[in-house]
């Protein structure tokens, strides 16, 4: 299909998937507000409501077709989706919007700042891409939100380390200075590029590292300021940026599942097949090296920013893997306090195997959107993966900590606690005054699209769902392809110690460290004393040994792990070396818990390792 053709077909499938959400009465699209506790900043649940992001890229989305019809709705929806930005300079939520034309700003627990970046945006493509689509009447109230929108941003002022929302500022702020003729805000953004720059090329790396979520935004709007800004600075820095987010997403793929490899510091759906907001710009990126539609099922879409292209020289990444190869990148650098602690720098390492992919990072929380420790292995059709998670009564736990150290396709993980931290998010929904109730806590693998029933064996005698299983038991299972060995050789919690069980719902299979389970408690992590869990982790290729052989080496390898006298100490003789991890087993702060732990491969500590040595700024 010609490439004229394909966007034609594209933007008149998006059209009809909006116009099937388009409420003619109250002129916005129409939802249903999120009923699950993950959807921050609304207090709104399961009620119809109209999502005011969705209503400025219906509206930009509408001004992309030649109908004078769909202009019009455009306009009647820009008229009526202005009027809920804050336009008073002295409010606190200045320049942004609500989620919903039913929910003002005061009611929202909190409103999100992140708005003016989105809503912004949409805007923007209107007054670039079509400017004369646009009424008489609503070009002064559109250039007035883009003003509000844009200064909002330079108020906040978000740095390097929220990544997206870095490169999506650094876009509407650009553009909006550009547009508006600012002399003011145009410094302002070009310093912010400039910064985000320099922050980047610290470790070379993002803080929002290897997001199969958030990679897609940032190098969107890189793409976007690219296709936009004409100004040479912008363009080499942007450029450059731009160019360092698809390296890291080359360097992680995992082109026999296509799926993108792990540690992601934050997902939404830890299989890319069923992420639609990835799989098309890896597509339309790649120029169809990474296909995941045929060309005549290519999903709807608004247009996607003309420079938004994979470099050539890391084309090949996506379309093969011809042998087994390891990455460290450094994430996110350390840091020093006046009192002398030394908070340790976030690194990941991936292993990308012919028949499997193993992705973990050296220290992170256990937030439902952190994959710290994540597997997947089968064919390209995906919809098989692994993940390790820190649970409480079920669900993952922000205040569970894991340290990791990994060398090839093993993985050994020491799991302890933080106070002063979150329970089901980091911020919004914190463990008050040191203490929460729980009636389960657990290190959980997780396993999805695994056999069933599953080949799973106990000390190389078989198993099943529901079966139970002590500390230092080794536990195998057969994976279509691939040979996965688990063990917890240490687990105490509450002054008890841990004990093994293999479980499933319609999630998937699960293989746990049960730390407690029982009767409701109220725990307080000033008296609850050592807790902690290890767990070692390896994997192995069915093509390359026979499943006796898998057992009997995992079997023999020497697992030491000791939680005692605030101490957690593990080691691990496994097949691609020693591992070993040393780290806190009392509650303590984010601060002290990334300070007081040391991962060690063959006795040598793992040093920083950049993805590469370039930098953005000369």
């Amino acid at each position: 299909m010609p490439d004229h053709a394909r966007k034609a077909t594209m933007l008149a499938r998006a059209l009809e998937n909006a116009e099937k959400s388009f409420d003619e009465a109250e002129g916005l699209p129409v939802s249903e507000a999120p009923s699950s506790f993950y959807a921050y900043h609304t207090t709104l649940r399961g009620v119809a409501v109209h999502p005011l992001r969705n209503a400025f890229s219906y509206a930009s989305l509408l001004m992309e077709s030649d109908d004078p019809a769909h202009h019009a709705r455009a306009a009647r929806i820009l008229r009526k989706a202005l009027q809920a930005q804050d336009t008073n300079t002295e409010n606190r939520t200045y320049g942004i919007w609500p989620y919903f034309w039913e929910e003002s700003l005061d009611k929202m627990s909190p409103p999100d700042w992140n708005w003016a970046d989105f809503c912004g945006s949409e805007l923007l493509f209107i007054v670039y891409r079509h400017p004369d689509r646009l009424p008489d009447d609503l070009a002064q109230p559109v250039r007035d939100a883009i003003g509000h929108a844009a200064r909002a941003i330079q108020r906040r002022n978000v740095r390097g380390g929220y990544t997206n929302i870095c490169a999506l500022g650094s876009f509407v702020t650009l553009a909006a200075a550009k547009w508006l003729g600012w002399e003011d805000l145009w410094d302002y953004a070009l310093n912010r590029l400039k910064d985000f720059a320099a922050f980047t090329d610290v470790t070379g790396s993002f803080n929002e590292y290897n997001s199969p979520t958030y990679a897609f935004v940032t190098m969107r709007a890189l793409a976007n300021i690219l296709t936009y800004v004409d100004d040479p600075q912008v363009q080499k820095i942007a450029g450059a940026l731009h160019t360092r987010v698809w390296l890291s997403l080359a360097s992680h793929f995992h082109a026999p599942t296509r799926q993108l490899a792990g540690p992601h510091s934050r997902a939404y759906s830890t299989d890319l097949h069923t992420n639609g907001g990835a799989k098309l710009p890896l597509q339309m990126g790649t120029g169809g090296a990474v296909a995941y539609f045929a060309p005549e099922a290519v999903p709807g879409s608004a247009p996607f920013p003309e420079r938004m292209r994979c470099p050539e020289h890391l084309l090949d990444h996506f379309r093969k893997l011809d042998a087994p190869r390891q990455i460290r990148e450094c994430f996110i650098a350390g840091r020093k306090y006046d009192d002398g602690r030394e908070e340790s720098f976030v690194q990941g390492t991936t292993y990308l195997h012919p028949a499997f992919a193993l992705g973990t990072v050296n220290r992170s929380d256990f937030w439902h959107q952190r994959r710290p420790f994540v597997g997947y292995w089968g064919g390209p059709e995906g919809g098989r993966f692994l993940q390790l998670r820190g649970q409480k009564n079920k669900h993952d736990f922000t205040s569970a900590h894991g340290v990791t150290v990994q060398e090839g396709a093993c993985a050994l993980t020491a799991m302890n606690f933080l106070t002063g931290a979150g329970d089901r998010h980091p911020s919004l929904d914190m463990v008050k005054d040191g203490k929460f109730d729980a009636e389960d806590m657990r290190l959980r693998l997780m396993f999805v699209g695994a056999p069933d029933p599953a080949d799973i064996r106990i000390n190389g005698s078989a198993a099943k769902v529901g079966d139970r299983f002590k500390l230092g038991d080794r536990v195998t299972i057969a994976l279509d392809g691939v040979y996965l060995g688990i063990c917890y050789p240490a687990g105490i919690y509450g002054g008890a110690g841990a004990c093994g069980e293999i479980a499933s719902d319609d999630e998937g299979l699960w293989i746990d460290c049960v730390l407690y389970a029982g009767q409701e408690k109220t725990w307080a992590w000033e008296t609850l004393g050592d807790a902690g869990a290890v767990a070692a982790v390896c994997l192995a290729a069915s093509g390359e040994t026979a499943r006796e052989d898998f057992d009997r080496a995992f079997g023999n390898q020497a697992i030491d792990a000791h939680i005692a006298d605030g101490r957690i100490k593990t080691t691990w003789d496994a097949p691609s070396g020693t591992l070993s991890v040393t780290a806190s087993a009392r509650p303590d702060n984010r601060v002290a818990q990334a300070s007081d732990f040391r991962t060690l491969v063959n006795g040598r500590e793992v040093p920083m390792t950049r993805i590469t040595e370039d930098r953005i700024l000369e």
